[in-house]
Order: C-alpha cells, then structure tokens, then sequence
C-alpha cells in the first residue's frame, strides 16, 4: 500500500512539471533567446524604447503647454474738462464674453499731474478694455489734500463706463478724456 501512495503522488508530480506543448515550439524559443543575447537586443532596445517614449512626452507637453500671456507697457493721462485728475484710480478690466475665461482687472493711480504709468513687466495683456474712474479719497505720503473733483456718474463703473481702449503693443501714450 506504501508503495502505491508514492507511486501515485510521484506520477501527479512529474505530470505537473512538464510544460506545455504549445511552449516549446520545436526549440524556437531556446533560438530565438540565444539570438537576443548574441545580438545585444535585450540590453539596447529598453534604452531605445524608453528615450522615443521620453521625446514623446516631451513633445506633448511643448506643443500642449499654455503660452505665456504677453504684457504691455501702459502710460498717459486723465483729464476732467481739460484739467488732469490728481490722485485718480483707473480700474482697466478687458471686455469679452466670459466664456473664453480670460477676464483681466487691475488698478492704476494717477499721481499729481494726472498722469499714471505701468511697465511691461506688470502691464497689461492685449485686448479691449472699459476704463472706470474714481477719486481716490486719501492723499497719497506728502501730497496736498485733493481738491474736490465730480466725475459724472458712467464713468464710475466700468459696467457703464463710455471709456474704452484697446491695448496691442503700440499704444505708446493713452489720453483719457472725460467731459
């Protein structure tokens, strides 16, 4: 009885451990791997397969990378029936649906001559911009009280303000008019 449990357990074993038919495939398998090694394939081919996937990526992500938004100096002056506006505050904000999300706001002051002044490095993006205007009501360090001065109501508000400009790198000095 001994002898039929090891037979029996040493006939499942060895049937387990032969390998498939299907995997030997005549010997093309021992050739073909003999063939890599004599070839240097299995060294090189990860490195070529991995600098094309890298080129790849990188390629999509400079095709595919936003553009640096480009900004352009803004410089001029703020008259209030021919006199300059002293210590005004300009809100630009450009127009355009906002569905393309690219609303930009910002403020300027005028100092006492009516005049303001951004460089490029802090200007504006190209586009149409509504200009509201306000009477800033502290007086900047070491300046005289302003006087007081009415701006009519539209131009308030950049909803309904009638001041407009259009910002695409050639501007070079904006006169802003208010009557």
């Amino acid at each position: 009885m001994i002898d039929r449990r090891n037979r029996h357990s040493s006939g499942t074993a060895a049937r387990r451990r032969r390998p498939a038919p299907s995997a030997g495939l005549g010997g093309l398998q021992k050739k073909v791997s003999q063939t890599l090694v004599r070839t240097g394939i299995a060294r090189w081919a990860p490195r070529v397969i991995g600098g094309v996937a890298c080129c790849g990526l990188l390629w999509v992500v400079i095709v595919l990378a936003p553009r640096p938004t480009r900004l352009h100096g803004v410089e001029g002056s703020v008259r209030i029936n021919d006199k300059p506006l002293r210590n005004g505050v300009l809100e630009f904000q450009r127009k355009g649906p906002p569905s393309q999300d690219k609303r930009f706001w910002t403020a300027m002051q005028t100092d006492a001559n009516g005049t303001f002044r951004r460089d490029a490095a802090v200007g504006l993006p190209e586009g149409r911009y509504a200009v509201a205007v306000r009477v800033r009501r502290l007086p900047a360090a070491g300046t005289a009280p302003p006087q007081p001065v009415t701006i009519p109501a539209p131009y308030t508000t950049l909803v309904s303000t009638p001041l407009s400009i259009e910002i695409d790198g050639s501007n070079t000095a904006l006169d802003l008019v208010i009557q």
